[in-house]
């Protein structure tokens, strides 16, 4: 599954955009994970924090 998301400058996701669907309920899982990350913000030039949107890969494994 492929997300598209918005980091904040805080490094907090406020915005996904599901780019590639699991479906089966896996999406509304992912995205629900993904809210819950902290990132290390990106920063410009100068050093100062910076809002970006990425694209974040999520995996699923199943287990006995």
């Amino acid at each position: 599954m492929l997300l598209d998301i918005k980091v904040t400058a805080e490094g907090k996701v406020t915005s996904i955009i599901l780019v590639r669907s699991l479906g089966k309920g896996l999406d509304e899982q992912a995205e629900k994970a993904v809210k819950s990350w902290k990132f290390s913000p990106a920063k410009d030039s100068s050093g100062k924090p910076i809002a970006v949107r990425v694209q974040v890969e999520v995996s699923f494994h199943l287990f006995k």
